[in-house]
């Protein structure tokens, strides 16, 4: 179980136990770039369906970290920043397809769409850019493919 933490900037990994009804804290790891000093907030966390790339949002830092996830222990690995296209991102999601990320950003009341470059998923470009007031969540309506 993957947990993030607002004013923390951490995000906190557990292992747990079905049988004893139990959560073990194995890692806790910093979401901002180490060098960085100021405010900040991280608030989402997404973990793609095969398990082996986590996201998070840090609003004000205005990025989205990536890690990449060991497929074993579940453990976080190598970090990359990427652009979160806007300011304040409050949201951040995947297509069904996992091949873009949709980054709901609120100060500069946009939504980026960004298509990854290659499977390890720390880098991608912007593919698209709305203007909506204020966006705080987005859900993407099920479709035939």
């Amino acid at each position: 179980m993957y947990v993030v933490t607002e004013p923390g900037n951490k995000i906190y990994v557990f292992s747990y136990d079905a049988t004893e009804g139990t959560l073990q804290r194995l890692q806790v790891a910093y979401a901002l770039p180490d060098d960085f000093s100021g405010h900040s907030i991280c608030c989402e966390v997404l973990l793609t369906r095969d398990g082996r790339h986590l996201f998070a949002s840090n609003r004000v830092y205005d990025g989205i970290v990536h890690f990449g996830v060991d497929e074993k222990t579940g453990l976080l690995l190598d970090r990359a920043f990427l652009p979160n296209y806007g300011g304040e991102p409050r949201h951040l999601m995947l297509s069904p397809s996992e091949e873009q990320a949709i980054i709901c950003n609120d100060s500069s009341n946009t939504v980026a769409i960004c298509a990854f470059m290659g499977s390890d998923k720390n880098q991608y470009r912007k593919q698209l850019e709305l203007y909506v007031p204020n966006p705080a969540c987005a859900a993407i309506f099920p479709t035939e493919q």
